[in-house]
């Protein structure tokens, strides 16, 4: 499909959307529920061979039913105006197929339990330089799905960046020793950052999310997200400068200059990279 073809397709599957919207809240619901499962049906699927390509062919019928779900759950909050569809799905449909292969398959399975012995072998080798092995150092390691790391060590209580933690422990990185002063200041900042970002509009939150956590590029979150990639560029510079602005107001940060601040946010983000992936 050419660049054309597909900036064609987006714009009508957009304006599909809106119709099925306007039905949604001011017409026949259950009509729309149907119509938005059947727009959404090929880009769940895809996001399951893509983040589940372990489980998807097993699995099929019930990954895809988690994704109708995840569809209809986010239907009542979705604003078209702000966000394509697939750019504000994507985030419930990964939170819900994941959710399924810890609750019902990784549990009960023999492939749950080699893989937890991997993960094992490099956790021991992070303990023995008093490091603590985050999803993503394992999923180098072994040359696995991040998905799969997660779900599995999950199961345990070990990730350090599931779904079920709270904004703060999503900032909860490797820490050198410090006192209890500075700990206390990290873990509020920490937090801090983590209400902004949430509090973001749309497209600039998820832009920065799948640029930080997913470690994208432009032309990826472009191709997936249907936005052009300079508007992707600028996204991420205005969710940046409207993160510095809220935080200026909270702890130490005001105290920063303009330059400092910047970096500060861009490390804090970048050492949480993987961590903040479920943020929503």
């Amino acid at each position: 499909m050419s660049k054309q073809q597909s900036k064609k397709q987006q714009k009508e599957e957009q304006v599909k959307f809106e119709k099925i919207m306007e039905m949604y809240h001011h017409g026949n619901q259950e009509m729309a529920k149907y119509l938005a499962l059947q727009a959404m049906e090929n880009y769940i699927k895809s996001l399951m061979k893509k983040q589940f390509s372990t489980y998807v062919t097993k699995y099929f019928d019930d990954l895809l039913q988690e994704g109708y779900m995840a569809v209809l759950e986010g239907l009542e909050t979705y604003d078209v105006k702000r966000a394509k569809p697939t750019t504000f799905f994507r985030f419930y449909i990964v939170h819900n197929m994941t959710e399924y292969i810890t609750r019902f398959v990784n549990e009960s399975t023999a492939h749950y339990q080699k893989n937890n012995q991997l993960i094992r072998q490099v956790e021991r080798k992070y303990e023995k330089n008093h490091k603590e092995a985050t999803d993503a150092d394992i999923a180098i390691e072994l040359g696995m799905n991040i998905e799969t790391i997660k779900a599995t060590r999950k199961i345990d209580g070990k990730t350090l960046n599931h779904i079920e933690s709270t904004d703060n422990d999503f900032f909860s990185n490797q820490m050198e020793e410090k006192s209890p002063e500075e700990i206390i200041l990290e873990s509020e900042k920490r937090k801090a950052l983590a209400d902004k970002i949430n509090s973001l509009p749309e497209v600039e939150r998820v832009v920065l999310k799948m640029h930080f956590c997913e470690q994208k590029s432009q032309r990826e979150i472009a191709r997936e997200t249907g936005l052009k990639t300079d508007e992707i560029r600028k996204s991420k510079e205005r969710g940046i400068k409207q993160l510095r602005m809220r935080l200026k107001n909270d702890y130490s940060v005001k105290e920063r200059n303009q330059e400092d601040d910047i970096s500060f946010l861009e490390e804090d983000m970048s050492d949480a990279a993987m961590e903040m992936l479920d943020l929503l």
